[in-house]
C-alpha cells in the first residue's frame, strides 16, 4: 500500500484534533480566567531507504540518508498561562490577579461559622479534602457566609494573627465572613473588604469594629502548563506541574504558597475580573490553516485511491 495514504490519514487525525482545540478556545473567549490551549505536532518515525555514507579515500564524497516520512502525530496540547486583560466590574467580590499565582478553593471544606459575639471563628482546616486552583475571581457569599466560586467551591485562607503562615494547603480553611454581632444572636453577614495584599477585613455591621482579618494566600507552580483542567475554571496539580505535599508534614516539590503582593506573587485588583486570554485573530488563523491542511490531506488520499484504481485496472487488463 502507498505510504502517503497512511501519512495523510495521520494528518487528517492530527488536524481534526487541532480544530477541536481551536473550537473549544473560541467557545471560551468570554470565560473568566480561561487559558487557551495550543496544539503542537511532531513527525512520526521515517522509513530509511538508504543510509548515510562517509567520504572515501578514493575521492568519492559522502552521501546523505534517504528517508520517507510516515506521517504526523499530536506531540502535545499545552496551555500557555499568559495573563488575560483585566475587565472592570465595580463588584466588590470580584478580584483579578495581577501577576503570578492562583486562588485556592475546595468544594468540600468545612464552613467556619463564628459562635461568639465579635470573635473570630475556630478554623477547621481543609485537611485531606481536595484543593483546586483558579484564576477566576468571580466570588460571592453564600447563605452560610462562605466566600464561594460560581460552582460553590469555597475560597481558602487563614486568620491573620493565628500564628505563622501555613506552609501547606492542608493548613488552610474556608473563608467565612459571618459575624455574631455585639448584641448577640445568630451570625449575620459581616461587612468585608478585599484588599490588594490578599487580606479580607471583616467588621461588625452594628458597631463597624473589625472582628477578624483573613489572609487569602496564593499558590504558584514551577510548571503551570502542567496543571490539569477539571472544569469550572479550575485546575488540579499533577506530577509535572509541581505539587504540594499530600499532608501538612510532607514536603512541597515545585509548588509554593505566599501572600499577595510579596515575593513575586500577584496582587489583588478588587472590582475587576481577568478575561480569557483567547486571541480571536490567532484562533481564526489557526482554524483556516487546520481546515486547509485537513482538506489537503484528504486530497492526498483521493489521489492515492486513483492510483490504486489504476493499478487494479492494469491487473485486470493483463
Amino acid at each position: 500500500m502507498l505510504r502517503s495514504m497512511y501519512s495523510a490519514i495521520s494528518g487528517m487525525n492530527a488536524f481534526q484534533t487541532e480544530l477541536d482545540v481551536v473550537g473549544n478556545n473560541i467557545a471560551n473567549v468570554d470565560t473568566t480566567g480561561y487559558k487557551a490551549s495550543r496544539t503542537e505536532f511532531s513527525d512520526i518515525l521515517s522509513q530509511t531507504i538508504a543510509g548515510a555514507s562517509q567520504p572515501s579515500n578514493a575521492g568519492l564524497g559522502g552521501t546523505n540518508p534517504q528517508q520517507v516520512g510516515l506521517g504526523v502525530n499530536v506531540a502535545s496540547i499545552y496551555t500557555p498561562f499568559t495573563q488575560g486583560a483585566d475587565q472592570e466590574t465595580g463588584v466588590n467580590t470580584d478580584v483579578a490577579l495581577d501577576g503570578d499565582g492562583y486562588f485556592m478553593v475546595s468544594p468540600s471544606a468545612t464552613t467556619n461559622t463564628p459562635t461568639a459575639a465579635d470573635t473570630a471563628p475556630t478554623v477547621t482546616t481543609v485537611g485531606a479534602n481536595p484543593v483546586y486552583f483558579t484564576r477566576a475571581g468571580d466570588f460571592s457569599v453564600d447563605a452560610s457566609g462562605d466566600i464561594v466560586t460560581p460552582d460553590g467551591s469555597k475560597l481558602l485562607g487563614y486568620l491573620q494573627g493565628s500564628g505563622s503562615a501555613p506552609t501547606n494547603v492542608q493548613d488552610l480553611g474556608a473563608v467565612n465572613v459571618g459575624v455574631v454581632p455585639s448584641t448577640g444572636g445568630q451570625p449575620v453577614p459581616g461587612n468585608f473588604t478585599f484588599n490588594a495584599n490578599g487580606t479580607i477585613t471583616v467588621t461588625d455591621p452594628t458597631t463597624n469594629q473589625t472582628v477578624e482579618t483573613w489572609v487569602v494566600p496564593l499558590a504558584k507552580f514551577f510548571n503551570p502548563s502542567g496543571l490539569s483542567k477539571i472544569g469550572n475554571n479550575q485546575f488540579q496539580q499533577t506530577p509535572d506541574s509541581g505539587q504540594f505535599g499530600a499532608s501538612a508534614a510532607a514536603a512541597n516539590a515545585g509548588a509554593s504558597m505566599g501572600q499577595a503582593g510579596s515575593n513575586g506573587f500577584a496582587t489583588f485588583r478588587v472590582g475587576a475580573l481577568e478575561a480569557s486570554n483567547v486571541n480571536l485573530t490567532d484562533e481564526f488563523t489557526n482554524m483556516i490553516v487546520a481546515q486547509q491542511a485537513f482538506d489537503a490531506n484528504s486530497k492526498v488520499i483521493n489521489t492515492d485511491n486513483n492510483i490504486l484504481s489504476t493499478v487494479l485496472t492494469l491487473e485486470q487488463q493483463a
